[in-house]
């Protein structure tokens, strides 16, 4: 969505934030990107010269005003296509759960968070959540929801996802209903069990978005895994920087680790702002995942990267596997063949000025309908190991499921 307006009229402009921004940081039509006339105006917004794409001529009466990305969206795209289109290579279909397919879109949408949270946390980061599924419009066709961390649980199932906010609004975290130790661990566990037994709504293919506020207590998570991946489920998780409890802070990451989801660490106040930047909307679609283990300085080769169709993809990157942000210092993302290459690039003065102190890096990047060979080079300062999520993300769905990563 794009919005005119005459010269004059730009300098009355305040802080403009635009659905995009959320869910990409980039104007709709991809041809105003290459056609900026001046500097950033104002707050940062930039402004850009509007010409028909049939050739008309430019008005400088009328220019469109996009406010960038305010921050973590790295690696915009600039990339030349590749002139000759190589074979792809498919994934092997699954056997397991055969009520849905690859290209089936997400069926049921699962919102779970935390008791222990603040109710302006939850109610903020679902209407993130309602504000950019409006504008994409995905069309789930069952959204729930839950409150887990209490001794009772229920998940209630809606078509209408105005109702599942009248259902959240009722049962807001309730300091009296939670665990009062922190010993205790969190119940998520159970949370996930819960909803591949519900009769109501379908699993298969479906996304689970976790809020997490308590840490469990389970070290072992294979056969919760087991359980996610027979069901082709992406689980995404948003892990609170100050837990309320329990002892294992790596479990629910290596669950997103291992279903093509992603674990981001991130501070309460910022969930709201990071869930848009999750790819549960635009770009649901995994068609590249790997979790690599890195220390130290150093370049790796990654798994190769097959595309079948030219397109923007959303790239998203875990550079952390915990918090605070203490060892990461760069890396590099870098996918090459013989007529295109491209990279995202993070580094340590990207991240230290943000609010949020978070794990948490995407953004749009173009890339060719062909085969990518890809490297990551990276530096942290210390020799812990470190597990990063790095994913591509699509609108359009492979025509067989993406193998899961290890």
């Amino acid at each position: 969505m794009s919005m005119l307006f005459t010269a004059a009229e730009v300098e009355l402009l305040g802080d403009i934030e635009f659905v995009e921004e959320r869910i990409g940081g980039r104007p709709t039509n991809s041809a105003l990107a290459s056609s900026i006339v001046g500097p950033p105006h104002g707050n940062g917004a930039s402004v850009y010269n509007q010409a028909s794409t049939t050739g008309d001529t430019v008005n400088p009466n009328r220019i469109v005003v996009w406010d960038p990305p305010k921050r973590k969206f790295f690696g915009p795209p600039g990339y030349v296509r590749p002139t000759k289109k190589s074979q792809q290579t498919e994934a092997a279909p699954s056997n397991e759960d055969t009520s849905c397919n690859s290209r089936t879109q997400p069926p049921t949408f699962l919102f779970a968070y935390s008791n222990d949270l603040s109710s302006k946390t939850v109610s903020d980061t679902w209407n993130a959540f309602l504000d950019v599924e409006n504008s994409v419009d995905l069309q789930y066709s069952w959204f729930g929801s839950v409150r887990f961390d209490t001794e009772n649980m229920d998940i209630e199932f809606h078509k209408d996802f105005n109702d599942v906010t009248s259902t959240i609004q009722n049962n807001l975290p309730d300091p009296n209903q939670g665990y009062q130790n922190f010993s205790v661990g969190s119940n998520v566990f159970d949370v996930i069990e819960k909803f591949y037994s519900n009769t109501q709504a379908p699993v298969c293919g479906s996304i689970i978005c976790i809020l997490l506020k308590r840490y469990p207590n389970e070290a072992d998570i294979s056969r919760l895994v087991s359980k996610i991946r027979s069901h082709h489920t992406f689980i995404h998780v948003m892990t609170s920087a100050t837990p309320s409890g329990g002892s294992q802070p790596k479990s629910m990451y290596f669950v997103s680790s291992k279903t093509n989801g992603m674990g981001p660490f991130e501070s309460d106040d910022q969930f709201f702002d990071i869930i848009g930047r999750f790819p549960m909307f635009a770009t649901p679609y995994p068609v590249y995942a790997t979790t690599v283990q890195v220390n130290g300085s150093g370049t790796i080769n990654l798994p190769d990267l097959y595309l079948p169709k030219s397109d923007d993809y959303w790239v998203a990157i875990t550079y952390q596997d915990h918090v605070p942000i203490d060892s990461f210092q760069n890396l590099n993302l870098r996918w090459t063949n013989p007529g295109d290459s491209g990279n995202f690039a993070v580094n340590s003065n990207d991240v230290s000025g943000v609010e949020d102190g978070g794990t948490y890096a995407c953004g749009w990047n173009g890339f060719g309908a062909t085969n990518y060979s890809m490297t990551l080079e990276y530096s942290y300062s210390s020799q812990d190991m470190q597990n990063l999520q790095i994913r591509i993300y699509s609108g359009t769905p492979l025509n067989n499921w993406l193998p899961y990563s290890d």
